[in-house]
Order: C-alpha cells, then structure tokens, then sequence
C-alpha cells in the first residue's frame, strides 16, 4: 500500500513536504499510479466477463511485450566507447 508521511518541523533537512499537503497528496497520486491501485480499482468497480478479461489480459500483455522490445532496441542504439 502506497503511503506519503507529512512531517510538521523546524528542521531544514526535512525539506521533503514539511507542511505542504497539496505536494504530498501529488506524491500520493502519483505512487497509487505507479502501484496500478486505481486501475485495479476501476476494473473491480464493474462485471466483468470472462471473456472479456481474457481479452484484456492478452492486450495488457502485449503492451508490456511491446515496451521491453522498445527497451531493448534503445539499450542496444546507445553508442559504446570502446578504449
């Protein structure tokens, strides 16, 4: 479960969010996106049916297939030096 703590100090070395709520509800936002906690949530608000969650989990795949073969064509265009 995603968390962000929201500290009250006087200490300059506790920069992070201090006493800015609206910053730390970003961060919590962006860490329940990151974790797929809204998604998941949207799926389970409705019925699905079996076939269209096999179709779903067939795309997602793809989409995540897809990206690593980006991944690795990037990883694999980057000059090296050789010395």
């Amino acid at each position: 479960m995603s968390y962000v703590e929201v500290r009250q100090s006087n200490d300059d070395s506790l920069k992070k969010h201090k006493d800015n709520v609206e910053n730390a509800l970003k961060e919590f936002k962006r860490r329940m996106k990151k974790d797929g906690i809204l998604q998941e949530l949207s799926l389970r608000e409705s019925y699905m049916s079996p076939s269209k969650k096999k179709r779903y989990r067939k795309n997602e795949a793809m989409k995540r297939r897809k990206r690593e073969e980006r991944k690795q064509q990037w990883y694999s265009k980057t000059p090296r030096i050789d010395e």
